[in-house]
């Protein structure tokens, strides 16, 4: 697993150099209150377990302007997954001042392999914020369940998610592009977090780790789903056989985890690596749509 974490940091430093970087030319140094509470996002009950806060960071923004800003938390809820999905609960990102609510989720869907459940987070109003929560089952204890919250400033909720796919305007698209990205380089940060102190028998470590390679699965499906503009098609081409081999390790990662199987990660990340050299490759989506004189 040490390797595994060497080779993770050299592809963060890749993605960097390639401008890819985090940022956003809008800082948001806020904390968002994370609650679960019985009923529905529309008919909130009463309150079950409050969360650790999603925070943003406060640091200057450094690489694509347009770049939007995520942040992720994790924490250990006292309830189990069973009681969540037995009656109407939801998951809600409360504003830290009004206490209102800016993106909200119902608990409910269809549990993975391993037992774990994602939802997403819609916007609240014109929040702008938008995100998912992973939740699974708590190994050592039954009764308890490891939730990571992920939030980012998009604007709007994820493309493709719930809806007929329709083609995007060249604006819509590149914002999707830069957000994605952005959400896949701190994600990529969190794992080389993870990997560097590697704890498999722990449920904690674990269920952050499978938060993480969740979040890039998503990022492919709803990348997946989108239809770019015209202009966009072979940069979307290239961009989605990236995402698919991130799609792939995080695969490889998560049947690692359950097997104890090295050469999986050995796997993994010789396709993050070809990910992130494909991604290097490839135009910024707005140079990419600008036709040549």
């Amino acid at each position: 697993m040490k390797r595994f974490v060497l080779t993770l940091v050299c592809i963060l430093a890749m993605l960097g150099a390639q401008g890819w970087s985090l940022g956003n030319a809008q800082t948001t140094p806020a904390s968002y209150f994370v609650q679960l509470r019985s009923g529905a996002c529309d008919a909130p009950g009463d309150g079950i377990a409050q969360l650790d806060d999603v925070s943003f960071a406060d640091s200057p923004p450094v690489g694509a302007a347009g770049a939007a800003q995520a942040a992720a938390s994790y924490s250990i809820a006292p309830v189990s997954l069973d009681m969540l999905t037995g009656s109407p609960a939801a998951l809600f990102v409360l504003d830290p001042v009004s206490h209102a609510a800016v993106a909200c989720g119902e608990v409910g869907g269809v549990p993975g392999a391993d037992g774990a459940l994602s939802i997403g987070l819609r916007p609240v109003g014109d929040s702008g914020l938008s995100g998912i929560a992973y939740l699974a089952p708590n190994a050592a204890n039954s009764g308890e369940t490891g939730i990571s919250t992920f939030l980012a400033v998009t604007g709007a909720a994820p493309a493709g998610v719930g809806s007929e796919p329709t083609t995007m305007s060249a604006a819509a698209y590149s914002s999707m592009v830069s957000s994605q990205l952005t959400i896949l380089v701190g994600s990529l940060q969190r794992i080389d977090a993870l990997f560097a102190d590697p704890n498999p028998g722990d449920s904690v470590w674990t269920n952050q780790v499978r938060g993480e390679l969740f979040l890039w699965q998503l990022l492919y499906r709803v990348a997946h789903e989108v239809s770019p503009p015209p202009a966009y098609e072979e940069f979307d081409r290239r961009y989605l056989e990236a995402l698919s081999l991130l799609d792939s390790a995080a695969a490889d990662i998560a049947q690692a985890l359950t097997t104890n199987d090295e050469s999986l990660l050995s796997s993994a990340s010789t396709k993050i690596q070809d990910a992130v050299t494909m991604l290097r490759s490839l135009d910024t989506p707005a140079e990419a749509g600008t036709p040549t004189p």
